[in-house]
């Protein structure tokens, strides 16, 4: 058996540290590539539909019915954009359209509204008009809505607003 000389030792001394510096290397990038996955998960799960109120009567007209004007904002606040969006909202009791002509459409309680792309980080608006029968005047409250499209790489994927709550452990405080 021969003797290591120093020449020796420095050598695989060099070898071991380049093995350790590249296992290191390969465990930040898996490490760099699960946070980026995690965050165009959380930009995904983000897109969603809000709506507000832009007039509502103060009472009802002497047919029984109430006439509403709500804003539908679809937002996409990730990066990349998205595609072959439908947006399902889904009303509660029925609602008639009203268009610009005053021609109306029949009663639903279900409206959708339909986008071919939405860049990242930018939002679209719709205006409508609605006749809701005016004993049915908190039906916003209880709107719910199903945004589905198509992201970057082609999947589909549908998020709920509002999101159903989560169930809290057994003894959690309530925030």
């Amino acid at each position: 058996m021969t003797d290591l000389s120093i020449l020796d030792w420095a050598e695989l001394a060099v070898a071991v540290a380049t093995v350790l510096a590249a296992a290191f290397a390969g465990i930040q990038v898996v490490g760099l590539r699960r946070d980026q996955n995690a965050a165009e998960r959380r930009e995904y799960e983000a897109v969603s539909m809000m709506w507000t109120v832009v007039e509502a009567p103060l009472a009802a007209d002497a047919d029984g019915l109430a006439r509403w004007v709500l804003r539908f904002t679809l937002a996409n606040p990730g990066r990349m954009p998205i595609d072959d969006v439908q947006c399902v909202v889904h009303v509660g009791v029925p609602v008639r359209r009203v268009h610009f002509d005053g021609s109306s459409e029949e009663p639903t309680d279900t409206l959708t509204f339909i986008q071919t792309i939405v860049s990242g980080t930018t939002t679209r608006t719709w205006d409508r008009k609605f006749v809701v029968p005016y004993e049915d005047r908190n039906f916003v409250s209880g709107m719910r809505v199903d945004v589905t499209f198509r992201d970057i790489r082609g999947e589909v994927r549908t998020n709920t607003w509002p999101r159903p709550a989560r169930p809290t452990a057994a003894g959690a405080l309530a925030r």
